[in-house]
């Protein structure tokens, strides 16, 4: 985790499957305990997206928007993408190729 512009970055790699997710719901506790958060998720090392990681992506969306925060996903691979898209998440997530992309 480090902290960019105003926003607590975390990079995240590998599978987001289900023992992963549990593990990345734990670790992104403390990056929402700012008030409002901004967090943004770098997706780029992510080479799998299971259901369970989604849940934990809406999760952690749902609490910024609680607290009037913003969540980036950035750098997505084109599969990745793919997967938010199917499930039609690709319009609910704020998706960036960097941080400081418009």
């Amino acid at each position: 985790m480090l902290e960019k512009d105003g926003w607590v970055v975390v990079a995240v790699t590998g599978r987001i499957d289900a023992p992963a997710a549990a593990d990345l719901e734990a670790s992104l506790a403390g990056a929402l305990s700012a008030e409002p958060p901004r967090l943004a998720l770098d997706l780029a090392g992510v080479d799998y997206l299971s259901s369970p990681g989604l849940r934990v992506l809406l999760t952690s969306l749902k609490a910024v928007h609680r607290w009037g925060g913003a969540l980036r996903l950035l750098a997505p691979k084109a599969h990745i993408r793919h997967v938010l898209a199917v499930s039609g998440l690709e319009r609910v997530f704020e998706i960036r190729g960097t941080l400081g992309e418009p």
